[in-house]
């Protein structure tokens, strides 16, 4: 009878190797092994550089985790494991990330914990205060910039929206050049004063870039207006819209167009139009489709199942302009004489069509020729 194996018993590692785990974990950037470490060594005996080792590197797994853009659960270990001796990462680089994901009642005791508020979060605070969140006033100090300007520069908004440019130049003055609010003060100056130069001064990277960007379209000459629109974000060209006075109902129907030819393949452009509900008129709607088909031929039998047959014109004008664009000038000849005689000469307008064609036949004549 085989005698039963015996289990080696599972011998703890000495100090000596948890001290060496704990620097390999620390130089592969394994923060959480690292922290399970510490959690041990301070099991066989309570260090106050194990301590503050296992605070560092929950510090580190923290900013790791907000790294990978997992704001919430850096801000939940955060708020667990902090202590009087946690320096990394600061208040301020929290309340940034709370700002991230709009965790902005909870903001409030922690910006008491910040003596000087760094630039950057008070523009982003200010944005948010700007926004209706008063939430997070009661953590700043009455005289605080961000709280001595926010009512002026409200006030300038809510003149502009009704129009009132003599209030809007009023409340500016009460905007110093340096305040938070500065570029949205520079924003407004550009709209009274109609001054692109001050828009374009807005630093790509400032949190009213997109403003600047809707505004600068929306002052845009029509004949270069599709560019910069088109150079838009999508919340920003909902903005330029509302700026121009676009009805909304118009104007998703212009940027799901937009949406349905960001390439050469008009295929999803002709399955908008001929799916969506009224897009457009539905004579319009079929004439935008049969421009389409001289492009994208397979579609064909989809155009006649939702418009009904091509008629003997159509039909021959397409595979006309579907030979033309396959360079087979002599074939598309051939098809332009068969839409030529579908025409009714008799009918003033389609005899000035059956003119036009035949003045097309004489250019391709010219191609093949000379």
């Amino acid at each position: 009878m085989a005698k039963p194996k015996i289990k080696p018993r599972f011998t703890p590692p000495t100090i000596e190797q948890l001290l060496t785990q704990a620097a390999a974990h620390q130089v592969a950037h394994r923060y959480k092994d690292l922290i399970e470490v510490y959690k041990e060594l301070l099991k066989r005996e309570v260090r106050p550089e194990w301590q503050s080792a296992l605070t560092q590197a929950y510090g580190w797994r923290v900013q790791a985790l907000a790294a990978k853009g997992m704001y919430r659960e850096a801000i939940a270990m955060w708020e667990s494991c902090r202590t009087p001796e946690t320096t990394e990462p600061s208040t301020a680089t929290v309340v940034g990330w709370m700002l991230a994901v709009g965790m902005y009642p909870r903001m409030a005791s922690l910006l008491r914990d910040i003596p000087i508020l760094p630039e950057n979060l008070q523009i982003r605070l200010g944005v948010v205060l700007l926004m209706g969140h008063d939430e997070i006033a009661s953590g700043l100090p009455e005289d605080a910039p961000l709280i001595r300007h926010l009512g002026p520069a409200r006030a300038a908004l809510e003149a502009w929206c009704r129009g009132d440019d003599a209030v809007v130049r009023e409340q500016l003055r009460s905007i110093p050049f340096r305040s938070p609010y500065r570029e949205l003060r520079q924003i407004l100056q550009a709209l009274l004063a109609a001054d692109q130069g001050l828009l374009e001064a807005i630093p790509s990277t400032s949190l009213y870039a997109g403003l600047a960007r809707a505004t600068l379209a929306a002052q845009t000459p029509q004949h270069d207006l599709e560019r910069r629109f088109s150079a838009l974000r999508p919340v920003e060209q909902e903005l330029t819209g509302i700026l121009l006075g676009v009805d909304p109902a118009q104007l998703r129907v212009f940027l799901e167009m937009r949406a349905a030819t960001t390439n050469e393949n008009l295929a999803p452009l002709f399955r908008w139009v001929t799916t969506r509900p009224a897009p457009v008129h539905e004579d319009q709607a079929k004439r935008f489709a049969l421009a389409i088909l001289p492009h994208q031929p397979q579609l064909a039998a989809a155009f006649q199942k939702r418009f009904g047959s091509l008629t003997p014109f159509e039909s021959a004008r397409l595979r006309a302009l579907f030979s033309e664009r396959k360079d087979e000038l002599q074939q598309a000849q051939s098809h332009w004489k068969n839409v030529f005689h579908a025409c009714d000469l008799k009918d003033a307008e389609e005899a000035l069509m059956g003119a036009a064609i035949l003045r097309h036949q004489a250019e391709i004549e010219t191609k093949m020729y000379g």
